[in-house]
């Protein structure tokens, strides 16, 4: 398995730090300054700031059958793109589905037949958008999807397979997500995971200025892989998931020449409380995940001036996670 180890981190975080903060978020929450500091020793439990690719060319014979067939009826999704007759009578769709009712931001579009398509494979696993062509969102799904972006095993923006322009609009067709809790988390692991991948996420987006990222919990969806997502319930112990945020309409790709403005400075702390909002939310007070307190508190924290960077936060949730034995990564969770 091949790895990248993380590169150097561009932010300054020492202005980050001390420039004095004018903002007012709205989500109240008890101000506790963390006592976990970067100079705790890090620990092994999955190398959350070592970046690891999923697999190497050499490693082809991971795929079973049902993956080779799910990959193939990729190719024939793309290529039904190509044929303009398709493409009209998709967009027609998709112009219908939007005057009624509005999708789900991880759900994509309702499942039914694609016009003149006769495989169910677009429905299942793509859903479409359209977004104007001058708009800030198509040019970060074009930079977020370049091969070096998507190489990055850190982008957790939602693959974009193929964009279509015409007419002054871009059809976007978007890997299908899922629930992101569906099925419930089981254990510490699951949650740990599920914080790590986002941490990683919004590591990202900040190394590569993008910032104004939406992680509320409707935006936030899952790909399940190989899961059997038939199966009322299955372990993601068994089968690994991958964690996407479904949109980015919102944020801004800022130029490196106005890093320390104090607008994206509060933009960047922001970005940092709304992590860690969702995860308190999400989390709420489960028993077997008090111990993720420190990292909630500091990145919720009043006083912006105070909070991590995304890659600090990921040092704290490392470390958090190393003071955890084995037996209480798996425990059920119980409130």
């Amino acid at each position: 398995m091949a790895s990248l180890t993380h590169p150097h981190f561009h932010f300054d975080s020492s202005t980050y730090h001390n420039k004095a903060s004018t903002s007012t978020d709205p989500v109240d929450y008890d101000d506790a300054a963390s006592e976990w500091t970067l100079d705790h020793e890090a620990h092994d439990f999955g190398h959350p700031l070592e970046r690891m690719h999923n697999w190497d060319e050499d490693d082809e014979e991971l795929y079973d059958d049902d993956a080779q067939s799910w990959l193939s009826a990729q190719d024939d999704v793309l290529s039904r793109l190509q044929d303009q007759r398709w493409l009209e009578a998709q967009r027609d769709l998709e112009d219908e589905l939007n005057d009624t009712t509005p999708p789900a931001a991880y759900q994509g579009y309702p499942t039914q037949p694609v016009a003149s398509s006769s495989k169910s494979t677009v429905s299942a696993t793509v859903h479409f958008k359209k977004v104007k062509m001058e708009s800030a969102e198509l040019e970060i799904i074009h930079y977020l999807n370049s091969d070096a972006m998507r190489s990055d095993p850190w982008n957790h923006s939602v693959p974009t397979l193929e964009i279509v322009e015409q007419d002054g609009e871009a059809y976007l067709m978007i890997l299908r997500l899922h629930p992101y809790n569906t099925p419930a988390f089981q254990n510490a692991s699951d949650c740990i995971d599920f914080a790590r991948q986002l941490l990683e996420g919004l590591t990202f987006f900040h190394e590569n200025k993008i910032t104004r990222v939406n992680f509320s919990p409707h935006n936030i969806g899952m790909d399940v892989g190989l899961a059997p997502i038939s199966s009322a319930k299955w372990d993601r112990s068994e089968f690994p998931v991958r964690y996407y945020l479904a949109s980015l309409s919102n944020a801004i790709h800022y130029d490196g020449r106005h890093t320390h403005d104090d607008h994206i400075v509060n933009y960047l702390r922001k970005d940092i409380k709304s992590l860690g909002s969702t995860l308190r939310n999400i989390f709420g007070e489960t028993r077997q995940l008090q111990f993720l307190s420190p990292l909630l508190n500091s990145m919720t924290a009043s006083n912006a001036a105070t909070r991590p960077t995304a890659h600090e936060a990921l040092s704290i949730l490392n470390t958090l996670c190393g003071s955890l034995a084995p037996q209480q990564k798996f425990e059920a969770l119980s409130r």
